[in-house]
This record gives C-alpha cells, sequence and structure tokens, in this order.
C-alpha cells in the first residue's frame, strides 16, 4: 500500500522529489511503531493507534515538525479511506498552533538580476511563473491544446484534477506565443538549479508568493486572488495581507471620527 500511495503521488499528482521524500520519512516513523503496520491496515489504522502514535513523538518533534507529519498523515489517511475503506478519521487530526511564517517573495532587484543570467526562452518561462502564480507541477501539465489566446485565458487541471482556468496576463499574451508547450519537469528543474547556482535560495514557489504579493499590493480583491491561486481555503490567501504593511496604513489613515 505504501508503493502505490507514493507511485499515485509521484505519477497523478507530479510530486517533486523532495515531496515525494517527506512521505518517505512519514513512513519510516510508522515503520518503528509497535501499534501502526502497513501490512495490517484495517486492523491497526485507526484513530486511537494514530494519536498515540503523534503521542509517543511529539516531544522529540518541534511544533513546525509535528504539524508536518501531521499533514502528511492525514494525506495518507485519506487514501486508505479511498482504497481500504477504513473509517474517515483523519479530519480529527488537529494541527498545533503555531506563529505562521510569511511566504518568501522576490524582490524587483533580485528578478533582474536573475533575469541578466539567463536566456530569452527561460525569460519566457520564469515570466509566466510570475504573472500567473501557476504550481510547478501544473506548468509541466500545460499543452498546446490547453491554451486559448482569443480568449486570454489556459485550462489546466490542479491537484485533484480538476479543471482551472487562468486569465491570461497582457505581459505574457506575446511570450505564450514563442513558448512550446508541454515542458518537461526536467526542463523546469534544470531552470530552477541553473538560477540556484547564482541564488541558492532561489524556489519556483516563490514565484507564485510574488504574483499573490503584488497582486494584494495592488489592492487585488482578497477572494479574486484566492479564485486565481485556486487555493482551497481563504485562509490559505489571507497570509498575503499581513505582508502589505503599506496597505495596513493606508487603511488606518482613512479611519476617522468627528468627535
Amino acid at each position: 500500500m505504501k508503493e502505490k500511495f507514493l507511485s499515485e503521488k509521484q505519477i497523478n499528482e507530479w510530486l517533486s522529489l523532495s515531496s515525494i521524500r517527506s512521505y518517505e520519512s512519514l513512513f519510516y516513523h510508522i515503520e518503528r511503531d509497535n501499534r501502526l503496520d502497513l501490512s495490517r491496515i484495517k486492523e491497526t489504522f485507526n484513530l486511537e493507534n494514530v494519536l498515540k502514535f503523534f503521542q509517543k513523538n511529539s516531544h522529540k518533534w518541534k511544533d513546525t515538525t509535528y504539524n508536518f507529519y501531521i499533514k502528511k498523515f492525514r494525506v495518507f489517511l485519506k487514501f486508505l479511506h479511498r482504497e481500504e475503506k477504513i473509517w474517515k478519521f483523519y479530519e480529527t487530526l488537529k494541527f498545533k498552533k503555531t506563529d505562521k511564517k510569511l511566504p518568501k517573495h522576490i524582490s524587483v532587484e533580485d528578478l533582474q538580476k536573475i533575469f541578466e543570467i539567463i536566456d530569452p526562452e527561460e525569460q519566457r518561462i520564469i515570466r509566466f511563473f510570475l504573472f500567473t502564480g501557476i504550481r510547478r507541477f501544473e506548468f509541466a501539465n500545460i499543452e498546446q491544446k490547453n491554451i486559448f489566446l482569443k480568449k486570454w485565458e489556459i485550462s489546466i487541471f490542479w491537484k485533484w484534477r480538476k479543471e482551472r482556468i487562468i486569465p491570461i496576463h497582457r505581459r505574457i499574451y506575446d511570450d505564450i506565443q514563442h513558448m512550446n508547450f508541454p515542458y518537461s519537469l526536467r526542463k523546469i528543474d534544470d531552470l530552477r538549479l541553473k538560477i540556484q547556482k547564482k541564488f541558492p535560495d532561489f524556489k519556483l514557489h516563490n514565484l507564485r508568493h510574488t504574483f499573490a504579493t503584488t497582486m494584494i499590493k495592488n489592492k487585488a480583491d482578497i477572494y479574486s486572488v484566492a479564485q486565481i491561486m485556486w487555493h482551497a481555503s481563504i485562509d490559505t490567501t489571507t497570509i498575503y495581507l499581513s505582508m502589505d504593511i503599506s496597505r495596513a496604513r493606508e487603511e488606518i489613515a482613512k479611519f476617522d471620527l468627528s468627535f
């Protein structure tokens, strides 16, 4: 069942090697637990045993690590509910409260430096990420048939194979006509590694954060941003509000009472 789960994640959801390793890390702990048994899933994977698993490990994990494994475990339990018909209790597993970390975005200055070390085709790819807020595996899933220039939109499939419509920004309209879709994950990762040689902290996902941050700074409606980003919950989108201090100052300046 472990192999089937990992295979599904890698093939159907286009997860990166690092993401697959994060699930392998979870299985490492599961396989060393004396209550949970992957060969006897229906008998051992119940709420009591899973809670005891986290209780046993909580003392040696930081809160962020604890939440990391809760998130991964919930995904695996959801898979088991579908495949093995175990009781649907994954939502019962609660996260520990932690201070939210602000998403990292890329400054204009750093973007300019990045564009200096990549070729025109690579620049078009980076601009595409920057002006769509797209995820890595979504980008790799785009084919020419998904692009509708006359409608100014792109149709793609996201995490759970649901269709997602992305508006085409005028800044990348011409770029798209010179791009050779589809792009392989290897091509995308090679570009990331090339940039990381000069900028070690660079991540493609930070372009997504930059997109959302810029939208908020330009006073885009939070619900519109959530829809464009295709966030499952508006709570995910609201974290970008915390990053725009200048907007907070503007809102405070509007507040006035005459008395």
